[in-house]
């Protein structure tokens, strides 16, 4: 038996140039799901009329590119998303219920794409906690609040306790809420694109997708989106009442709701938030419109004189609706007058 000792090292395999790397698995851009939508102004004083963007996936792709155009032909590059929303889409329906006031229906179903909810006591929903936008595909929203949220399956919540119509969007809430309705947590995830406000009027093209990929990439995702300008839109007046005087002229009044510090309990009334107090007050006989006046205060008296040359019988409508110099008129309240 013969042998020669070696050293271990000699056989050991030697990486050169031509060496074939390892590599792995290869993940393909895929398309996000992004919402540009409109928000009303919110409690933090945060943002301007221009619209806000939401996203997500499973699984996410990094930070999503956010990019506008007006003609389709030359993009602008506008925000980067760094987050991907906690938003999805409800599987039961949503009813109509009074603003303001705890909504103790059915619990809304939800399903996430990615994120979790839980449930928060009364201080923290006062406080603005679980605070959620519900929209249709038009971009009609509604700002509502729950206080308890529960995982009834994978990715599965039911919602409960809801605080309604908040913000000034009482006006947009339906009579029911579909299934298929899309529904976004509002946290730091959302971001406003920046839009000049004499932006506004014109509609505006997103391509919105991975940020590691051109623009002309076959992973983004095109929307096009008017901005309304919500956020600068008066609220609905409030508790619009009338009352027949004994000598048949009805006294109409209402109380003013404000976009700006409402929540502030220390002051005898809120701000005005606007540059000047003005309501367009509507009588209409069926859709009809039989007057139309301008009033500075939140009051208005329709003389039994006017009601004559009118000729509205003793069965009409009156609306009134707050006026803004900034975004014209807001959401109006009506009343019947029957008899």
């Amino acid at each position: 038996m013969e042998a020669v000792r070696i050293e271990a090292g000699i056989y050991e395999a030697v990486g050169t140039e031509d060496s074939v790397p390892i590599a792995g698995p290869v993940a393909l851009p895929l398309p996000v799901w992004p919402v540009v939508l409109d928000l009303p102004a919110l409690p933090s004083g945060e943002g301007t009329e221009a619209p806000w963007v939401a996203a997500t996936a499973e699984p996410w792709p990094g930070d999503v590119a956010v990019h506008s155009s007006r003609d389709g032909a030359t993009w602008r590059f506008d925000t980067l998303l760094s987050r991907r929303a906690v938003m999805g889409q409800t599987l039961t329906e949503l009813h109509k219920a009074q603003a303001g006031l705890w909504d103790r229906g059915p619990g809304l179903e939800v399903r996430l794409v990615h994120g979790a909810i839980s449930s928060v006591d009364d201080a923290t929903v006062f406080a603005g906690g679980n605070t959620a936008v519900i929209l249709d595909q038009d971009g009609t929203a509604e700002v509502f609040q729950f206080r308890d949220a529960e995982l009834i399956g994978p990715e599965t919540w039911s919602l409960c306790m809801r605080l309604r119509g908040l913000f000034g969007t009482e006006a947009a809430m339906p009579d029911v809420w579909p299934a298929g309705a899309t529904l976004i947590v509002l946290d730091q995830s959302l971001v406003q694109v920046p839009l000049a406000s004499g932006l506004l009027e014109g509609p505006r093209i997103y391509r919105i997708g991975p940020a590691s990929k051109p623009v002309d990439h076959s992973s983004y995702v095109e929307i096009s989106h008017q901005a309304s300008g919500l956020a600068l839109k008066p609220y609905r007046p409030a508790h619009l009442r009338a009352e027949r005087q004994s000598d048949g002229a009805i006294s109409v009044n209402w109380i003013r709701q404000t976009r700006v510090d409402g929540g502030n309990w220390v002051l005898s009334d809120v701000p005005l938030g606007e540059a000047y107090e003005a309501y367009r007050v509507r009588v209409l006989a069926g859709a009809a419109l039989r007057r139309e006046v301008s009033v500075t205060e939140t009051n208005w008296t329709y003389s039994i004189a006017d009601q004559a040359a009118d000729g509205v019988g003793s069965s009409f409508t009156i609306e009134v609706v707050q006026i803004s110099d900034r975004a014209g008129p807001g959401h109006s309240a009506r009343i019947e007058i029957n008899g």
